[in-house]
C-alpha cells in the first residue's frame, strides 16, 4: 500500500568528482511498502529513493551492505539496477536509483520484500520520482564504460601471457566510489562485455579475461566473445554453482586455460566429471590438463577445510573417539612438521611401521603438505584409528640411525591429531582404493607376454592420490588375491620388485595362478629366506631376489644357491642366471650394483678365463687390451713344497719389498697389449675349476666396471704334468674395465669394453678348496660338438631378439625371416623391407 506521512521537504546528495549534486524533493512523493503495485505512478527516468529497514538485525555480520545488495540483485534477477549514494544506518540503509522500471516491477511483484542469503527477510520502502535527472548528474552506464576503457588501455601480462583484460574485483574500481556496480548482476556483466566488444581499436589485442572475485554465477554474456581462441578465462573466486549452466554458457567460448578455483562448483559431487562437455573448449582447468582433471582432483584442495570441518581428536579427548565407530565418512590425520623434516614417503613408511597389520587395511588418501602440516584422509579403518589413538597415543615414532649397539633409535616422535568426519564419501568424485587398485591391475597386465608388472606399485599411474603399500602383509595379500582372480589362467610371470616387502605370508591365493612360473622380488626388504618359504607351493622355475639384504647372508654363491634351491626344488633360474650343473660362477649379489653389471661379469669372465687356460688360445685375449692397459702379478708363496712349481709366477711378481735392486721395480709393471700377452705366454697353462669361482661386481655405471674373481685352477706346466698328482693353486683376479666405443652393432646399441687395469694374485689353496677341487665336471668337458650347438642356438636367439627390437615384429615372424636368410642379419633386414613394401607382412605380425 502507499504510505503518506509528513516527510522532510528534501535533501542534497553530494556525489563529488565534478558531478552535480542530486536535489531530492519529497514534496508530493508517495512512499510504497508491502504492496505489489505502484498504481498510476509513472517511474520514468527520474531518481527514486530506496530505504531498507533492517532494525540492526545485521550488525553482527561481517558485511551487511553486501548481504542487502545481493538480496536486491537476486530479487530483480537480470534487470539493470545501479544503486547510487548508498548510505548505511543503524536502522535503515538508503540509496538512490534511476532508469530502473523493470527492476521496480520485479520488486513490487515480490511485495517489496527481499530475502537475504541468511534467509532473513527485509522490508523495502520506495519513494518514486524524488528528483529529476539532469545531464550533469552521475550516469552509471557511462562510468562503467569509462572504467572499462581505462582497463582496455592497460592490458596486463601474467605467467608469460600478454593481452589480459583484468576485470577482477570490478566493483572496487576507483570510478565506482558512489555507485554500486556488481558483475553478479547479469545486466551489468552484459553492459561490461558490450563495452569491451565495442572498443574496436583495442578489442583485437585482448588475449584473455580475468573476471575473478566478482560474485558471478551467470556467464551468458560471455557469448559476445564466442568462437575466438583466447589464452585465459579466469573465473576464480565467484559464485558458479551449476555445472549445467556453466557448460551451457561457455559452449562456444574457447581458451587454453579456464580457472575455477574457489567456486562452489568445485565442491559439488559432480566435479570434476561435469567438466567433460568443455573438453574441446579448454586444454587446462586450474593448471591441470582437462582430460587428467579426475586423476589430480583432491577434496583437500576443494571440498574440505581442515581448519574447521569435522571433530578434532587428540590426547585430551581420546574418549570421544568411540562416537565414530560406525562412521563411513572420511577422517583426516594432521601431523605438524614445521621444518618439513619428513618427505611424503618417509611419513608413510613411519605410519606403516606403526599400524597393526592384523587389523583393517590402511589406505592414506589425498596427501597434502601445507602451513607446516602433513595431511591425509582415510576411511573404513576405525580399528586402525583406535590402535593409533589408544595404543600409540597419537605419536609417530621416527626411526633414526645412531652409533651404538642397536643401530636404530626410536626415541624421536611426532605428535599428531585427527579430525573425524571431515567429509562424506562421494562415490562419483572420491576415490575408492579397491576400485582404483582393480583398474591399475588391469593396466599393469601385459596380455601378450602374460606378465603382471607390479614393480614399485605405489607409483603406478592412477594411484597418485592413494598410498597402496605392499610392505603391509594384509594389503599385499589383498592385492595379489585380486590379481589372482583376475588373471588366474593367464599370468605366467609376476614382478614385485621395489615394493619394500619384508615377508610374504598369507599368499595362498597365488596358487590360483596355475601357470605362474616366474617371480621377481628383487630390491625389497627381505632379510631371511624363511620370509619367502610360503611361496614354495608355487612350483616356480625362475626366482629373482637380488638386491635384498638376504643376499648378504651368504659368503659363497654356492651356499646362496643351495639355500634357495632347498626351498624351491624345481628352480632353474635364480637372479636371471641359469642354474647349470657344469658352469661358470654365479656373481655374488652386491645389491648396490645394477643387475646389468652381473650380465657383463658373466659374459666377460667366461670368455676371458676360457681363453686364458691354454697358451695356444691366449693370443685371442689381445682384443681385451689397449696400448695403455696395465697388468701386475704377485706371488708371495713361501712354502717349500710350492716354491719350485710357482717359480714362473714369482719371477714376474711385482712385490717391490722383495726386490734387492729397486731400479727393477718398473719391470714388474706390464703396459700395453704386446707386453701383457708376451708375459701370458711365459706363464703356465691352467685349467679353472669353474664351480669354485666366486665373483663380485664391485662397481658398474655403464661407463666402467670393477670385477673381482677368486677360485682354484690346476697348473698345467710341464713340471706338474710329469707328476702323478695334479697341482692346484688358488688365485684372485681384479679387472677394471672401461667402455672403449659405443653405438656398435646392427642396432647401434652395443658397447666395446677394454681392460685398463688388471691384477693377478697367486695363492696357496685352502684345505676346503683342495677338498672340493673339481668335484663337478666343467663346461669345458662337454663334447666340442655339443658346445658348438649350444653356442649356435644362443647366437640365433640373440639375433632373433635383436631383429624383433629393430622391426617390431613378433618372435615367430622374426624367426621365419631369419631362417629364410640363414640368420644373416643384413639380408634378413633387406627381405623384411621388401616384404613390407609389398604389403606381405600382416598387421598382427607386429607387437
Amino acid at each position: 500500500m502507499a504510505w503518506n506521512k509528513i516527510q522532510p521537504k528534501g535533501r542534497i546528495v553530494d556525489i563529488g568528482d565534478g558531478f552535480a549534486p542530486i536535489e531530492v524533493n519529497y514534496v508530493g512523493c508517495k512512499t510504497f511498502s508491502k504492496c505489489s503495485s505502484y498504481g498510476k505512478e509513472v517511474p520514468g527516468m527520474n531518481w527514486h529513493e530506496f530505504r531498507v529497514l533492517h532494525r540492526s538485525q545485521l550488525k553482527f555480520l561481517a558485511d551487511p551492505k553486501k548481504l542487502i545488495l545481493d538480496g536486491f540483485f537476486n530479487a530483480i534477477d537480470s534487470e539493470e539496477f545501479y544503486p547510487v549514494a548508498y548510505e548505511s544506518g543503524p536502522q535503515v540503509d538508503t540509496f538512490l536509483a534511476r532508469n530502473c522500471k523493470t527492476a521496480l516491477d520485479k520488486l513490487f511483484a515480490k511485495g517489496l520484500i527481499i530475502t537475504l542469503s541468511t534467509n532473513a527477510q527485509l522490508e523495502i520502502f520506495v519513494m518514486l520520482n524524488v528528483s529529476k535527472p539532469i545531464t550533469a548528474h552521475i550516469n552509471p552506464p557511462v562510468e562503467i564504460g569509462k572504467a572499462v576503457a581505462s582497463l582496455m588501455e592497460n592490458l596486463e601480462q601474467q605467467d608469460g601471457v600478454t593481452g589480459l583484460l583484468n576485470l577482477s574485483n570490478f566493483s572496487s574500481h576507483s570510478r565506482f566510489e558512489k555507485i554500486v556496480v556488481s558483475l553478479a548482476n547479469v545486466s551489468t556483466l552484459r553492459q561490461v562485455c558490450q563495452n569491451v566488444q565495442h572498443d574496436s581499436d583495442r578489442f583485437h589485442m585482448v588475449n584473455g579475461f580475468i573476471f575473478a572475485n566478482n560474485g558471478i554465477s551467470n556467464l551468458l554474456p560471455l557469448n559476445l566473445f564466442a568462437d575466438t581462441d583466447y589464452a585465459l578465462l579466469d573465473l576464480s573466486g565467484n559464485q558458479i554453482k551449476s555445472h549445467r549452466r556453466l557448460c551451457s554458457d561457455l559452449e562456444r567460448f574457447r581458451a587454453k586455460e579456464l580457472r575455477l578455483a574457489n567456486n562452489p562448483i568445485i565442491k559439488s559431487s559432480s566435479y570434476p566429471d561435469c567438466m567433460k562437455p568443455l573438453a574441446k573448449n579448454f586444454k587446462l582447468v586450474d593448471g591441470v590438463a582437462i582430460d587428467k582433471l579426475g586423476a589430480t582432483y583432491t577434496p583437500l584442495n576443494y571440498e574440505i577445510d581442515l581448519e574447521c570441518d569435522g571433530v578434532r581428536i587428540d590426547w585430551s579427548n581420546k574418549k570421544d573417539l568411540a562416537t565414530f565407530e560406525d562412521s563411513k565418512h572420511w577422517h583426516a590425520c594432521k601431523i605438524p612438521d614445521s621444518g618439513h623434516t619428513l618427505t611424503k614417503d618417509m611419513l608413510y613408511d613411519c605410519f606403516f611401521i606403526t599400524i597393526n597389520h592384523s587389523l583393517s587395511e590402511f589406505f592414506p588418501c589425498y596427501y597434502k603438505f601445507e602451513n607446516g602440516e602433513h595431511s591425509f584422509i582415510v576411511r573404513n579403518c576405525y580399528d586402525q584409528i583406535c590402535h593409533l589413538v589408544q595404543v600409540c597415543n597419537l605419536e609417530l615414532k621416527i626411526p633414526q640411525l645412531v652409533v651404538g649397539e642397536d643401530g636404530v633409535n626410536l626415541d624421536r616422535s611426532l605428535p599428531y591429531y585427527l579430525r573425524m568426519n571431515v567429509s562424506q564419501f562421494k562415490p562419483s568424485s572420491h576415490l575408492d582404493p579397491y576400485e582404483r587398485i582393480g583398474k591399475c591391475l588391469d593396466a599393469c597386465f601385459n596380455v601378450q607376454d602374460r606378465v603382471l608388472k607390479l614393480d614399485m606399485f605405489r607409483c603406478t599411474p592412477g594411484l597418485e592420490n592413494v598410498m597402496v603399500c605392499l610392505s603391509s602383509p594384509p594389503i599385499l595379500a589383498k592385492v595379489l588375491d585380486m590379481a589372482s582372480r583376475k588373471f588366474m589362467n593367464q599370468c605366467t610371470e609376476l614382478k614385485l620388485s621395489k615394493n619394500k616387502i619384508t615377508r610374504l605370508d598369507g599368499l595362498k591365493s597365488l596358487r590360483l595362478m596355475v601357470h605362474l612360473k616366474s617371480l621377481d622380488l628383487s630390491h625389497n626388504w627381505i632379510h631371511d629366506l624363511e620370509a619367502i618359504r610360503p611361496l614354495e607351493v608355487l612350483h616356480l622355475k625362475s626366482l629373482t631376489i637380488h638386491g635384498n639384504p638376504v643376499c648378504q647372508n651368504y659368503r659363497m654363491p654356492s651356499e646362496y644357491v643351495a639355500a634357495v634351491r632347498e626351498i624351491f626344488v624345481g628352480l632353474t633360474i635364480l637372479d636371471h642366471v641359469e642354474l647349470r650343473d657344469d658352469v661358470m660362477p654365479t656373481p655374488q649379489k652386491n645389491f648396490l650394483c645394477d643387475v646389468r653389471g652381473y650380465e657383463l661379469c658373466e659374459f666377460f669372465l667366461k670368455t676371458f678365463l676360457t681363453g686364458y687356460e691354454s697358451r695356444a688360445t691366449r693370443e685371442c685375449l689381445r682384443k681385451f687390451y689397449t696400448d695403455k692397459s696395465m697388468f701386475t702379478l704377485t706371488c708371495e708363496i713361501q712354502r717349500k713344497d710350492y716354491l719350485k712349481r710357482t717359480r714362473a709366477y714369482a719371477t714376474h711378481s711385482s712385490n717391490i719389498k722383495r726386490l734387492a735392486d729397486f731400479s727393477r721395480a718398473i719391470c714388474a709393471y706390464h703396459v700395453g697389449t704386446d707386453e701383457i700377452i708376451s708375459l701370458f705366454m711365459k706363464l703356465p697353462g691352467v685349467r679353472h675349476d669353474f664351480v669354485s669361482l666366486q665373483t663380485d661386481v664391485m662397481h658398474w655405471d655403464a661407463k666402467s666396471a670393477i670385477i673381482y674373481v677368486n677360485g682354484l685352477f690346476e697348473d698345467k706346466s710341464l713340471t706338474t704334468q710329469k707328476a702323478r698328482a695334479p697341482f692346484y693353486l688358488a688365485f684372485s683376479r681384479q679387472f677394471v674395465l672401461k667402455v672403449d666405443a659405443t653405438g656398435l652393432g646392427i642396432g647401434k646399441n652395443a658397447s666395446r669394453w677394454k681392460i685398463t687395469n688388471e691384477h693377478l694374485d697367486i695363492l696357496v689353496p685352502s684345505p676346503t678348496q683342495l677338498k672340493n677341487a673339481f668335484k663337478m665336471p666343467s663346461a669345458m668337458a662337454d663334447p666340442p660338438g655339443a658346445v658348438a650347438t649350444q653356442e649356435k642356438i644362443k647366437i640365433e636367439l640373440h639375433k632373433s631378439l635383436l631383429f624383433g627390437e629393430t622391426t617390431g615384429l613378433r618372435q615367430p615372424w622374426c624367426t621365419k625371416i631369419l631362417e629364410m636368410e640363414s640368420y644373416d642379419m643384413k639380408n634378413a633386414l633387406k627381405r623384411y623391407l621388401s616384404m613390407e613394401e609389398k604389403n606381405e607382412v600382416p598387421l598382427d605380425a607386429y607387437t
